[in-house]
């Protein structure tokens, strides 16, 4: 799940390994097929968190618990406005 607060977007991708994100939180790599720029999506909401698994991991080492909490909950109410677009739009609208 990218783009913004007002126009949520979703697509499908292949995931691999899950990856130990700090404080009970997990993520998923994963790439732009255009441009082989990777992506931290956090597991329960499927949203792009960060560029990177060293960069979320530290900003979430820094995070205040509860804001980390009702972040994910909102994350996940935006989850029900989402539009899910082809892989291929998705990317070009996510560069």
């Amino acid at each position: 799940m990218g783009g913004d607060v007002n126009a949520p977007l979703g697509t499908l991708v292949e995931v691999g390994e899950l990856f130990d994100l700090g404080q009970g939180y997990q993520g998923y790599l994963v790439a732009n097929p255009n441009t082989g720029t990777t992506y931290v999506a956090e597991v329960q909401t499927g949203a792009i968190v960060g560029p990177d698994l060293q960069t979320v991991r530290q900003d979430i080492e820094e995070a205040d618990p509860k804001t980390m909490a009702a972040q994910i909950g909102k994350a996940m109410e935006d989850q029900e406005k989402v539009v899910v677009e082809r892989s291929d739009k998705f990317w070009e609208r996510m560069k």
